[in-house]
């Protein structure tokens, strides 16, 4: 994804709210922060912008890892043999998915894709399709799918599909597939107003604002007037979609106007980033072969 400076967003949302960047308080910088996340979230699952769409094969559990220890009931995915498996034990480390004690054939009876998986991308945005196979290489079919509170429950698609794809009985259309691709938008970005402080405690997902003041021993902020988010260990940089720039710096700006009474030129701000977004649809077709899809609709 390209990504510009959080900064530059930042100042030019206040230009537009007619805002001096330079001389604010820390309640205008919150405000302004707040606005830009929410349109941020508006654009990035508005449509299905390349730039952040994903397609990954996906199986309905984590692969077996003979390093961890499971315990009983646990489901593991062999993909050389493209099966799935049940501990039968607890405590099982260690142990061939061929030992009968310790593991059992499951023919899963459900088909869903956990939101996160271990070694994969998390599902934090919005989903746009499952396919039998990858829709950028070649002939695939649509399975029908829906959100579970665990993850991406996916379904039968009607006879024809399963004639030609699968065995015509149930329990082997569903272990067959073993896996499936997945189309997904990435977890937007987050930003923050918070100002980071050597002497804090954070936990891993805390996202703040670097505006330089202070020292930084670990040397993970490498940026001035950028935000960063800790994974625990250290901190990263939080980048912002280029693409959405010019839509959100209007729109940050329009909602600033709109609390302070100035309707028309919140209204024009407004019409103006709509039409930024607009044309920003109109570059990302440019180099596909297909329409972008809209929230919404299918």
């Amino acid at each position: 994804m390209r990504t510009t400076p959080f900064i530059d967003v930042l100042r030019a949302a206040f230009n537009a709210g007619s805002r001096a960047y330079d001389t604010t308080d820390t309640a205008s910088l919150a405000m302004f922060t707040l606005a830009i996340n929410a349109r941020v979230r508006e654009a990035w699952e508005h449509a299905e912008w390349p730039e952040w769409t994903q397609i990954e094969a996906r199986a309905f559990a984590d692969e077996y890892d003979d390093d961890l220890t499971y315990g009983l009931g646990d489901i593991v995915y062999d993909p050389t043999g493209n099966l799935y498996y049940t501990s039968l034990q607890a405590a099982n480390h260690n142990n061939a998915l061929t030992e009968a004690a310790w593991w059992a054939n499951n023919p899963l009876t459900e088909l869903v894709i956990p939101y996160a998986q271990t070694g994969k991308t998390v599902i934090g945005g919005r989903v746009w399709g499952v396919y039998t196979a990858n829709p950028r290489q070649g002939k695939f079919k649509r399975m029908a799918w829906t959100l579970t509170p665990t993850g991406v429950e996916v379904k039968p698609v009607g006879r024809r599909v399963l004639d030609a794809y699968y065995p015509l009985n149930m329990a082997s259309y569903l272990a067959a597939p073993g896996f499936v691709y997945l189309e997904y938008g990435l977890p937007r970005p987050v930003f923050s107003a918070t100002h980071w402080d050597h002497e804090a405690s954070y936990e891993a997902g805390d996202v703040v604002f670097y505006e330089g003041a202070e020292s930084d021993p670990d040397g993970d902020f490498t940026l001035e007037g950028e935000c960063y988010q800790y994974n625990g260990a250290n901190w990263t940089l939080v980048g912002f979609p280029l693409i959405l720039r010019d839509y959100v710096v209007n729109s940050a700006g329009a909602d600033y106007c709109l609390l302070n009474g100035q309707e028309t030129k919140a209204e024009a701000l407004m019409q103006k980033a709509e039409w930024k977004l607009n044309d920003e649809y109109i570059r990302q077709l440019g180099g596909t072969n297909k329409q972008i899809r809209f929230a919404g609709v299918y």
